[in-house]
C-alpha cells in the first residue's frame, strides 16, 4: 500500500548537534579543556573555529539587575568592539536555531562537560574519573583518547563502553606534537569534496542559438566543459531546465526564474556536504591550465573561491567554486530579494583571485562577440 508523504523528501545536510563537524572534549576541567582549544585553534589559522562552553552558574540564577536585558527589557544586546562583537540576547535556542548560529564554521569544539557532540576527544585524567563517569551518555564516536600522565591507565568504564574500541589511537597529552597531527588529520579530513556542474539551462535568447551546441575546441562546449571537469573531479553534472533533456548526469532547476543562481541552489538542494565547482558555457576561455588553476587555489575555509574580473571590477559567478556553507547564505539572500550570485561573492568571506590570463573569463554572449572571438587569442 502506497503511503502519503506529507513532506518533501529532500537530503539533509551531515550534521550534529550543533554542527557538521564537531566534537566535544571531555574527562578532565574545563581549565584543562580551554587550553586544549587555545592550542588547537592556534594550530589553524586558516580555519573558521568557533568554541561552545557554558558559564559556571546556576540555570535559574536571574540576570544582574543593572544587565541591558533585565533592566531596559531589551531582547538583543550587541556590542561593537571594532574587531570582534560581543553578541547577547536572551531568546531561547532550539536545535535548529543552533544550528543556523553556527553554520558558517568549519569546526566547531565543544566543552563536553556542559554539551553533547556527535564526536569525542576523551581525556584520560585520574583526577576527574568521577566526571567522565556522570558523562558516560555523551560519549557515542570516540575519535581520540589524550592520557593526561604518561602512564594513566584506561579505565574500564570506558574500556567497556559500546563506543570504545582498541584500534582508537591513545597518545599521551604531553606529547603535543604527535596528538596535533591527529588533531589535524580530523580537520583536513572536514575538507569538503568538488563535484563540476555546467550550466546548460539558459535560453541563450541573446546569441540566437542554444551557447551550450557552439563548438570552439572541435566538440560543442557543453561535452567540452563536461568532459573538461569530469578529468579532474569524481561527479560532473549538466545543470537544465525543467523538462530539458540530457544523455548525461544532471540536476534540473529546482529554482525556475532564477538563472545560475537556481542552478546553484538546486545542486546544493542534492548535494549538501559537496563543493561545486561552475562552469557556464559562454566562457570559451576555460581549459585545462585555468581550471587546474582555480582548484590549486582553492581556499575550502572561505564561502567560495573566485577570480576577479578584470572588466567588471568584481569576482566572476561563473567559474568558480562554491562550498556547502554557502547554500544558506544564498538562501538567506533570497529571503531579502537577492538573485545575484555576484552579490553574495561581493558581500561575504570568499577567496578572490587575480586571474592570470583575463581570455579565461571573456564572455561571448551575441553574435558579435562569437564574430570578434577567436581560441587562444
Amino acid at each position: 500500500m502506497n503511503t502519503h508523504q506529507k513532506h518533501a523528501n529532500l537530503v539533509k545536510p551531515t550534521s550534529g548537534q550543533f554542527h557538521r563537524h564537531e566534537w566535544g572534549i571531555l574527562g578532565t576541567s574545563c581549565s584543562e579543556i580551554r587550553l586544549l582549544i587555545q592550542k588547537i585553534t592556534q594550530s589553524f589559522p586558516g580555519f573558521r573555529m568557533g568554541y561552545l562552553d557554558a558559564a559556571h552558574r546556576s540555570g535559574d540564577q536571574p540576570l544582574d539587575s543593572d544587565h541591558l536585558l533585565q533592566s531596559a527589557g531589551l531582547e538583543v544586546v550587541v556590542t561593537d568592539h571594532i574587531h570582534y562583537r560581543e553578541w547577547q540576547d536572551r531568546h531561547p535556542m532550539s536545535d535548529f536555531d543552533w544550528k543556523i548560529r553556527f553554520h558558517d564554521l568549519d569546526v566547531l569544539w565543544i566543552n563536553g562537560n556542559h554539551f553533547p557532540s556527535q564526536y569525542q576527544i576523551i581525556v584520560i585524567d585520574p583526577a576527574k574519573e568521577h566526571s567522565l563517569k556522570k558523562r558516560l551518555d555523551r560519549i557515542k564516536n570516540i575519535e581520540l583518547i589524550l592520557l593526561k600522565e604518561n602512564d594513566a591507565l584506561i579505565p574500564a568504564l570506558l574500556t567497556e563502553h559500546p563506543a570504545y574500541h582498541p584500534a582508537i589511537p591513545v597518545l599521551a597529552l604531553k606529547d603535543e606534537t604527535t596528538w596535533m597531527a591527529a588533531i589535524k588529520s580530523l580537520v583536513v579530513n572536514t575538507i569538503p569534496d568538488i563535484s563540476g556542474m555546467v550550466l546548460i539551462g539558459g535560453k541563450s535568447s541573446r546569441m540566437g542559438k542554444d551557447k551550450a551546441e557552439m563548438n570552439y575546441h572541435g566538440l560543442t562546449q557543453k561535452d567540452y566543459l563536461y568532459q573538461l571537469l569530469d578529468s579532474r573531479l569524481d561527479q560532473v553534472f549538466f545543470s537544465v531546465r525543467p523538462g530539458q533533456e540530457s544523455s548525461k548526469p544532471s540536476i534540473e532547476d529546482a529554482f525556475s526564474g532564477l538563472g545560475p543562481y537556481g542552478a546553484i541552489l538546486s545542486y546544493f538542494q542534492k548535494h549538501p556536504d559537496d563543493a561545486l565547482l561552475v562552469t557556464a558555457c559562454d566562457l570559451p576561455g576555460i581549459h585545462p591550465d585555468s581550471l587546474d588553476y582555480l582548484i590549486a587555489h582553492r581556499d575550502p575555509t572561505k564561502m567560495a573561491t573566485a577570480f576577479l574580473n578584470p572588466e567588471t571590477g568584481f569576482a566572476d559567478p561563473l567559474f568558480t567554486i562554491y562550498e556547502p556553507k554557502i547554500y544558506q547564505r544564498m538562501l538567506q539572500f533570497l529571503a531579502m530579494g537577492y538573485s545575484c550570485p555576484r552579490k553574495v561573492l561581493i558581500n561575504s568571506d570568499i577567496q578572490l583571485l587575480e586571474v592570470p590570463d583575463p581570455d579565461w573569463l571573456q564572455n561571448v554572449n551575441t553574435p558579435e562577440d562569437f564574430a570578434n572571438y577567436s581560441v587562444g587569442r
